[in-house]
């Protein structure tokens, strides 16, 4: 009696119903697994798209900014030349301020990478911290 319900639902022999379960849960698995592969290469896709639009423009902003920069100076230089000032001691003037510049933004990037550290977290992890120097 319980072959006739059996074959009624159409369920079959108990080895033939674990074959069909197991090929339902791998197409499963198969397909969350293609679902995820795509999902990642789409995503992927888009932050390598992403990361080149940000390097574009960073690019662009930093061009702008140093013909922006180089437009200063030669307004400052030909104000110093509207001063009276010759065209050596108005560039060598310029020149200095922008060595001075230079030397206190070199100063800064020293002592900024030297407390670059994780000091507390070495400390916690028993790997002793790192003495930091001005």
């Amino acid at each position: 009696m319980n072959e006739s319900i059996a074959d009624a639902a159409g369920e079959g022999s108990p080895g033939e119903q674990l074959r069909r379960s197991a090929t339902a849960a791998l197409a499963s698995g198969r397909r969350q697994l293609a679902g995820i592969l795509e999902l990642a290469t789409v995503e992927a896709r888009y932050s390598g798209l992403m990361l080149a639009v940000a390097v574009g423009s960073a690019v662009a902003l930093a061009i702008m900014l140093l013909c922006g920069w180089g437009l200063l100076v030669a307004a400052a230089a030909a104000q110093l030349l509207s001063m009276g000032w010759s065209w050596a001691a108005a560039l060598a003037s310029l020149g200095l301020l922008h060595g001075l510049g230079a030397l206190g933004a070199w100063l800064l990037l020293r002592r900024s990478i030297a407390r670059i550290g994780l000091d507390n977290t070495r400390e916690v992890m028993g790997l002793g911290a790192q003495d930091v120097s001005d």
